[in-house]
């Protein structure tokens, strides 16, 4: 047997130590006969032995991929000898069992965190380490299934297959990371709502606040760089592809569940919340499950794994216990309570249709998938459009909620800015600044969400002192931001996307506003470890208003039998240019070269949102009730 699955067998065996000292300890508490009373002391240590050994072994697993030991199964499919190095440190997080291992390693980390981290001895803080433990020993055990040392029998290759051409490039290095590591963090938010669903512990919130803002802020940046590589890889900022679809439903409803924490911290969403929180979990195991097993057909499927059925048979089993316990909690909360009566237009209710219409568009891209997942053996799969065509009308539903909740600050005239709001927006459409109704009730909407969040944001800022303006307009930033980015992608829907014939040098093709000058083609050959290369690289001048605004090179390689672009990206400040170099091109007898040209509006607006995003998060965990000690 090979070091590295060793590591991992006692990674198993310490956690399942701390997990039986956890157990014994509740046992005692609850005066009933306890076993191994002597190792009950020690939970922390094994849960720090577990982790120092995972570690050990991706450690182990990450020297192979470094030192190209192309005898390990998982190096020889992953990497090769002239791939660079911080790509064959990635590959890592790229395979099914490379990933189970990270996963499981950042679930374990969340594990000794929280014994660290909290250091008061509860019951609860012990019930939650029971249950992020149990995961992280079934995660464990996935990983040693997909065996990601397993050895390659008979003679060992010279070379690997090298990591998917798609994969090489630098966001690629984020993307992943910032998806896993969120998705291990939620881990103790589904743990702290299941104790409070068995126990009704009303600490859970409190306890589990600062790691779900955490998860969702890194979620948040493991999309925007997914965004990056899509933008540079297949030229489009967004593909409805199921792996993305995937970590977008998670995000949705994990920022549904945020929302109706706030309205918990009110006394409302007694039983949503909490259960809002396990189901996240449950989608972030769903979605790791689209993201690697290869079942749907996807950008992302670079390999399949029946092993990874056992996953989906776990996801079922959770998601039929969460629910059974959910539907009691319900039982017992119909019997104690009565929800108070409200207005219409209360801001209790407000936050309850903005926290519905988030679990819709969550709900919308679940079905999509599952449906997709359950046609595979058919040969057919849900269609991409009608992701848009669903989400459209429940995002500028969303939008409007958003605009009328942020005008709350006006108190008493909150139905005057109402109605002057859907004045607004009627006076929009009355206008028609387009042709196209959609268009209409887009800009309509946008405009009125925009003004009113506006105007909170502007409110807040009345706090006194620096860290109290940051927090009071924290989640108004958060919705600002968001807003701009969706004013962002309306206008890419506006893009200018042509194929341009150049027939000379220095020739100019106008595209969109921007004329595009061919000024060199070159043809070097790339001398790999085992093959060579030919890259095809044109050198191209932007101009605007006949002024030079832009100068790069375009790059063209066919690696593996895939075809590999690497564009030259303009930024400009309201349009970006993407030139793609389409190899196709002679300078022999007749002189031609062929390049597809994109005009994006609106690209910059985008990034600019998620920095706003980003910096509105920040600010929340500088809170005095950021974390329970």
């Amino acid at each position: 047997m090979e070091y590295g699955s060793i590591f991992l067998y006692i990674g198993i065996f310490f956690a399942i130590l701390s997990l039986c000292s956890l157990i014994s300890n509740e046992l005692k508490e609850s005066r009933r006969k306890a076993f191994f009373e002597e190792i009950i002391p020690h939970y922390g240590n094994f849960i720090l032995a577990s982790i120092i050994f995972v570690s050990t072994a991706a450690i182990q697993l990450i020297y192979y991929l470094v030192s190209s030991d192309f005898s390990i199964h998982y190096v020889w499919q992953y990497t090769s000898k002239d791939l660079p190095m911080i790509y064959k440190i990635s590959a890592l997080w790229t395979g099914e069992a490379g990933s189970m291992l990270f996963l499981s390693w950042v679930i374990l980390f969340m594990a000794y965190w929280v014994s660290r981290r909290h250091e008061s001895e509860t019951r609860f803080k012990r019930r939650i380490l029971i249950v992020i433990l149990l995961i992280g020993i079934l995660f464990l055990s996935l990983t040693l299934l997909l065996s990601p040392f397993n050895s390659i029998s008979g003679t060992i290759p010279e070379d690997g297959s090298g990591l998917n051409p798609l994969l090489v490039n630098k966001w690629m290095i984020l993307h992943p990371p910032g998806i896993f590591i969120p998705y291990g963090i939620l881990v103790v938010v589904f743990a702290s709502a299941i104790i409070h669903l068995v126990y009704t512990d009303k600490d859970w919130e409190i306890f589990s606040r600062p790691y779900a803002r955490m998860a969702w802020m890194i979620l948040g940046a493991g999309i925007v760089a997914g965004v990056i590589w899509s933008y540079e890889v297949w030229e489009s900022y967004w593909i409805w592809d199921p792996a993305f679809t995937s970590i977008l439903m998670t995000w949705l409803l994990l920022t549904a569940y945020l929302h109706s924490s706030s309205m918990y911290r009110r006394k409302m969403a007694g039983l949503l919340s909490p259960a809002l929180a396990v189901n996240t979990f449950i989608l972030a195991i769903y979605s790791t499950y689209i993201i690697r097993s290869g079942t749907v057909k996807s950008a992302h499927s670079f390999g399949e794994s029946s092993q990874l059925l056992l996953l989906i048979n776990f996801i079922i089993l959770i998601t039929i216990i969460t629910e059974l316990l959910v539907i009691y909690r319900y039982s017992k909360l119909k019997q104690d309570t009565q929800s108070p009566k409200s207005e219409l237009l209360s801001n209790r209710n407000i936050f309850y249709i903005t926290t519905i219409l988030m679990i819709l568009l969550s709900f919308i891209l679940f079905w999509g998938l599952t449906a997709s997942l359950l046609l595979t053996s058919y040969g057919a799969s849900i269609s991409a459009n009608l992701y848009a065509a669903w989400s459209y009308p429940l995002s500028i539903v969303l939008i409007i909620v958003l605009g009328i909740c942020m005008l709350e600050i006006l108190g008493k005239r909150w139905i005057k800015g109402i109605i002057a709001g859907c004045v607004m927006i009627l006076a929009i459409l009355f206008i028609k600044p387009s042709e196209d109704i959609y268009t209409n009730l887009s800009i309509s909407v946008l405009t009125f969400g925009g003004i009113s969040t506006s105007y909170r944001l502007y409110k807040s800022l009345g706090s006194k002192g620096i860290q109290n303006n940051l927090i009071s307009c924290a989640p108004h930033i958060i919705h600002f931001g968001i807003l701009v980015m969706l004013v962002g992608v309306f206008m890419s829907t506006y893009s200018t996307s042509e194929s341009v014939i150049f027939t000379k040098f220095y020739d100019k093709k106008t595209v969109g506003g921007y004329e595009i000058q061919l000024t060199d083609l070159a043809y070097p050959v790339e001398h790999k470890h085992m093959t060579a290369v030919l890259t095809k690289i044109g050198s191209y001048n932007i101009y605007k208003d006949g002024v030079m605004v832009g100068s790069g090179e375009a790059r063209f390689r066919e690696i593996n039998g895939e075809f590999i672009t690497e564009p030259y990206i303009y930024r400009g400040l309201f349009s970006d240019v993407n030139i793609r170099y389409q190899g196709i091109g002679t300078r022999d007898q007749v002189f031609i070269s062929v390049a597809n040209i994109r005009v994006i509006p609106g690209m910059t607006i985008i990034w600019a949102g998620s920095i706003l995003v980003v910096t509105g998060i920040l600010p929340l965990f500088f809170r005095k009730d950021r974390l329970l000690n």
